[in-house]
């Protein structure tokens, strides 16, 4: 029911967005700007009359067991209840007119393509029960889990909606096509973006935000996510209000994800505006020597936090050097990764330390999409782990590949799609860009573990790990309220870092790495497989929805 009125609304504002532009172009009063409101109610009517029939069905199914079965509580547990099947009734021997039963089902002709067919069930009375009586095209599927509302390219005969499957299923646990415009809170435990891998409601996810209108600026599917927090422009030390993003379930799925001797793919269509821009796109200002970001996160679950008489200093006594922290993969520090866009000269250049300097990060000659573990020092700050064996050369546990030599630059101007499959039984770890092979490198390289190791991230959290709070966050009220921390872990963030929010520093804390890591661009359809898809299967999920994404005017 969810995912049909989401269709509904973004059919919706698809032709209403058409209605603007010819009346801009022929003016209110032509046949064309008349012809295309009546095709608005029209498919109001059409959308609505789908969600009806659906809403009797849900109606019957709960409450005729009660009235003519005594029963007190409900047969069908939510999410649970048929599609097309009203046999159940014969339980409670009620009969009910058959051509009352079809007004409530759908037609094989309002659905373009199956999958899992559902064959209508009946209850009629014995004299007009046949045995000939058959239904073999009263079939209707399941919402499909990659389907979206488009107009293809020249095509003037309508919108389309596939409702089959064309994506990749198997091992599929989550699937995000924001269709919906419910946002929440930080401190917020509803979770109301649907997961379209499951049919009850299971591992749906929040998106938060301050206003629609500042989330979802070019349309449904394909919200702006710009971090936790939203910094002033002349002050970037301080909070300035609540940014957008997303903020996956702490179930076993997500858990257990980066830990599982499986491996993951982590798969979403992704456009990041200005992203060589240092001032528009990075936030640096005009002449700004210092940079306020260089790193825009895709995916984090990076954290401080130290266990409990774990010292922060060096063998000097001073304190560790954020670009020499050893890897340690036992439980003293909290550990995470974080993967995205980033200028920064020590992820995107080899053996040279930090700089918080614009002009020595430049994102035009120095840009990489990157996948990075992070090491706490202290309960005020974290880093980039360095994976030189004496901690001598500023070297670092990664893998980037520069933008201008892939694929993954053409974000700045279109819809790419986006994976990072990790296989840990054979020590892989690759990125995808519009369904091509970009780069392969090994687990033992990237994140310093042993080979057929997963990469068992995030690490618990500590007592002492950053978490927003009155005592912890010096911002808006709402950031000081949350997103708190899970049971275990640091929650897994979609459009930013976490540590975003420490005060003065931001994210990571310490002196290096910029304020924010806000993605601040688009993304849609986010996808989570337990599992590492191979080449074929990510050019099937690209085949799939390229029309969509890449017909989106940027």
């Amino acid at each position: 029911m969810a995912v049909l009125k989401q269709q509904r609304d973004k059919h919706v504002y698809d032709l209403s967005s058409d209605l603007n532009n010819y009346i801009s172009e022929y003016g209110e009063g032509n046949s064309i700007v008349i012809n295309q409101r009546q095709l608005i109610i029209s498919e109001i009517t059409n959308h609505n009359s789908k969600i009806n029939r659906r809403k009797k069905q849900i109606e019957v199914a709960i409450k005729a067991p009660q009235i003519y079965g005594g029963l007190t509580k409900p047969v069908y547990a939510p999410g649970d209840i048929p599609i097309n099947d009203f046999s159940y009734l014969s339980d409670y021997n009620l009969l009910v007119d058959l051509e009352k039963q079809r007004a409530l089902i759908f037609e094989q002709a309002e659905v373009n393509g199956m999958v899992l067919p559902i064959n209508p069930k009946f209850i009629a009375s014995p004299e007009s029960r046949a045995p000939s009586l058959t239904f073999e095209h009263l079939h209707v599927p399941n919402v499909g889990k990659g389907s979206i509302i488009y107009t293809p390219s020249g095509s003037p005969s309508g919108t389309v909606l596939s409702l089959t499957d064309q994506i990749v299923s198997n091992d599929l646990f989550a699937i995000y096509n924001f269709l919906s415009t419910d946002l929440v809170t930080p401190s917020s435990t509803e979770y109301k973006v649907t997961n379209c891998a499951t049919e009850n409601r299971y591992n749906d996810a929040q998106l938060v935000g301050s206003k629609r209108s500042s989330v979802f600026v070019s349309g449904l599917a394909i919200p702006y996510l710009e971090g936790i927090t939203k910094k002033s422009s002349g002050d970037l030390g301080n909070i300035s209000g609540v940014g957008s993003f997303v903020r996956l379930p702490d179930t076993e799925e997500f858990r257990e994800m980066a830990y599982s001797p499986s491996g993951f793919t982590m798969e979403c269509w992704v456009h990041v505006p200005n992203i060589t821009d240092g001032a528009a796109g990075w936030l640096s200002g005009t002449g700004a020597p210092a940079a306020s970001s260089l790193t825009k996160a895709l995916i984090s679950c990076e954290n401080t936090g130290v266990k409990q008489g774990v010292s922060a200093l060096d063998e000097t006594g001073a304190l560790k050097d954020l670009d020499y922290l050893r890897n340690d993969r036992g439980d003293s520090f909290a550990r995470g990764f974080v993967c995205g866009f980033t200028r920064d000269r020590r992820i995107t250049r080899d053996n040279i330390g930090y700089s918080n300097s614009n002009n020595q990060n430049d994102p035009v000659s120095s840009l990489s999409f990157f996948i990075a573990p992070t090491q706490a020092r202290d309960a005020s700050s974290a880093s980039w782990i360095n994976n030189d064996d004496c901690q001598s050369s500023a070297t670092y546990y990664k893998m980037k590949v520069d933008l201008s030599a892939t694929q993954f630059g053409s974000v700045d101007s279109e819809f790419v799609l986006v994976d990072v499959t990790c296989d840990p039984q054979k020590n892989e770890i690759k990125f995808f860009a519009d369904g091509a092979l970009v780069a392969t490198s090994s687990l033992s390289e990237v994140f310093g573990v042993s080979p057929s190791r997963s990469l068992e991230l995030p690490t618990f959290k500590k007592n002492n790990s950053f978490e927003y709070s009155y005592s912890s966050v010096d911002g808006v009220k709402q950031l000081k309220e949350g997103p708190t921390l899970n049971k275990f872990y640091t929650p897994w963030i979609i459009g930013g870092g976490y540590t975003d929010g420490i005060y003065p520093s931001g994210f990571l804390g310490g002196d290096r790495g910029g304020k924010v890591s806000g993605l601040r661009g688009n993304i849609g359809s986010l996808k989570f497989y337990s599992r590492p898809l191979n080449n074929d299967e990510v050019q099937v999920n690209y085949k799939a929805q390229e029309g969509f994404f890449k017909n989106i005017a940027i």
